[in-house]
């Protein structure tokens, strides 16, 4: 199998797409000016492991992705959590391989399908777990393939889904499990700052007054990290105090505005492209302090170090889908979004058990809202127990916030442009009225509809979650495709089709 590489300094620094040609098993990897790469791989990750090795498809502990060779076959590695994946399609006579649905689409010249209302939904379904989630995102050439956690290997003629390593580890108390928590994270901050790396990546991670943010925070400083951000109030305006326990940590605090994203035009674009959600976009706010760091952030937190997980299986059921939508926004900005409680996730059993145990009975405090393991992993470590973990603040973007005015009117104008695309179907187009669709939401909102709401979803294929914001996917896949189209190279990629 041979292999060669085409960088474009235009593209998104992380974003990489690879052109696998059956009839002579070539591939081209064309990619961003931070990607990594040498004879034997390419990756834009880090992970638990020596970095010149490359093993980053022997382990499960892994954040970004990336293509090794072994053997006779390319292994085409995923982030080792569920906020991140990879995309793919094939024809008779090719495959491409991305880590961006917008790159992939914008060299095949291909678009989401515009009038399509459950991409939201279909890129929900990760939250039901690896062996229940969609795997099949409807497009104009078809259906592109969405693969989270696993690997794909693809010999020159044949792909298979390849599941990551899954090592049993020692979680028989909290002792070990913390003590495996440590060692990936020191052993993953070594890899990222490698020298051997062509852009060695800095340590930053979030804080927030919940648990799984502050539990993170305190692992990476044991493992050097002296940063973070820390968003100044909550979805309901009270401020949050993460930079107060990021003082108690010894860490310097970043304090960003929750609504600075407001004054940014098309500031969501990035994550809706990604998930059809905007639920990260406050880290607009913080883009002068993301570019070459790896974040490490407490998502899934909430499941693996709560009480009460909805399952205790290997397949990552979820509650939210919270950290997705960074996944296209990370390859705009030169970072890499590492999600520290998917480490071992697959034991969650084990680490349940932990939870319940009597070593932690004086880390359960009283309420629903309780979550030993980070308590006493942060209490620990000297952050006073009344400041962290007392009610649960979100700060995440929710769907009646919305847009901002200009992009709004950009969108209004969209649906107009395409509005025979419904009728095509025989529907009518969504009333491009944001104040009729807020009235909706309050209406689905209310349970004494939801008996009707049914008929109707039965009946009608009813869009949701609502009329108006179930085709923003599309609009803003149309807009981040402009990344790569716009390069000066992006007809010597097309021509390698």
């Amino acid at each position: 199998m041979r292999t060669a590489f085409l960088r474009i300094e235009e593209w998104p620094p992380l974003a990489w797409l690879a052109v696998c040609k059956k009839a002579d098993s070539e591939v081209t990897v064309v990619h961003g000016p931070q990607v990594e790469t040498t004879d034997e791989w390419f990756c834009e990750a880090v992970w638990a492991g020596d970095y010149e090795e490359g093993g980053f498809d022997a382990t499960d502990i892994v954040a970004g992705s990336g293509g090794r060779l072994r053997d006779r076959e390319i292994i085409f590695v995923s982030s080792g959590s569920t906020v991140d994946r990879l995309v793919y399609w094939q024809s008779d006579k090719i495959l491409l391989v991305s880590n961006s649905i917008a790159c992939l689409l914008a060299v095949a010249n291909a678009s989401a399908m515009v009038a399509y209302p459950r991409y939201w939904s279909d890129f929900w379904t990760i939250v039901s777990g690896l062996k229940r989630y969609k795997t099949d995102l409807p497009t104009s050439i078809g259906m592109l393939r969405l693969l989270y956690f696993d690997n794909l290997s693809w010999n020159g003629q044949e792909l298979q889904v390849v599941p990551k390593p899954q090592p049993r580890r020692d979680f028989s108390d909290f002792e070990h499990y913390h003590g495996f928590l440590s060692e990936s994270m020191h052993a993953v901050a070594t890899n990222s700052a490698s020298p051997a790396r062509r852009s060695p990546y800095r340590t930053l991670c979030t804080i927030s007054s919940g648990y799984d943010s502050p539990c993170v925070a305190t692992i990476a400083k044991s493992a050097g990290c002296a940063e973070a951000i820390c968003i100044d109030t909550s979805r309901d305006g009270v401020p949050e105090c993460g930079a107060a326990i990021a003082e108690h940590l010894g860490m310097r605090a970043y304090i960003i505005p929750r609504d600075g994203w407001r004054a940014i035009a098309f500031a969501q674009i990035p994550f809706l492209a990604a998930d059809s959600t905007a639920e990260a976009v406050s880290l607009q706010s913080a883009v002068s302090h993301l570019h070459g760091r790896v974040l490490f952030t407490g998502n899934y937190g909430g499941i693996i170090w709560g009480k009460n997980p909805p399952d205790l299986g290997e397949s990552i059921i979820r509650g939210d889908t919270s950290g997705l939508s960074h996944c296209e926004f990370r390859l705009w900005q030169g970072y890499i979004q590492c999600a520290v409680p998917f480490w071992g996730a697959r034991q969650i059993r084990d680490v349940n058990q932990i939870t319940l145990s009597s070593d932690l009975r004086e880390w359960d405090v009283s309420g629903a809202y309780s979550r030993p393991i980070p308590r006493r992993i942060v209490e620990t470590a000297g952050v006073p127990r009344t400041m962290f973990g007392v009610t649960k603040q979100a700060t995440a973007i929710i769907e009646s916030e919305f847009l901002t005015p200009d992009a709004m009117a950009d969108y209004f104008a969209w649906l107009k442009r395409h509005r025979l695309e419904w009728i095509k179907q025989g529907r009518l187009p969504p009333i491009r009225h944001d104040a009729f669709d807020c009235w909706l939401a309050r209406k689905l909102g209310d349970l004494k509809y939801l008996p009707v709401l049914w008929r109707l979803e039965r009946q009608s294929q009813m869009d949701w979650p609502l009329l108006l914001r179930a085709y923003v996917f599309p609009w803003a896949i149309e807009h981040a495709k402009k990344l790569y189209q716009g390069s000066a190279s992006f007809r010597s990629v097309q021509a390698l089709l």
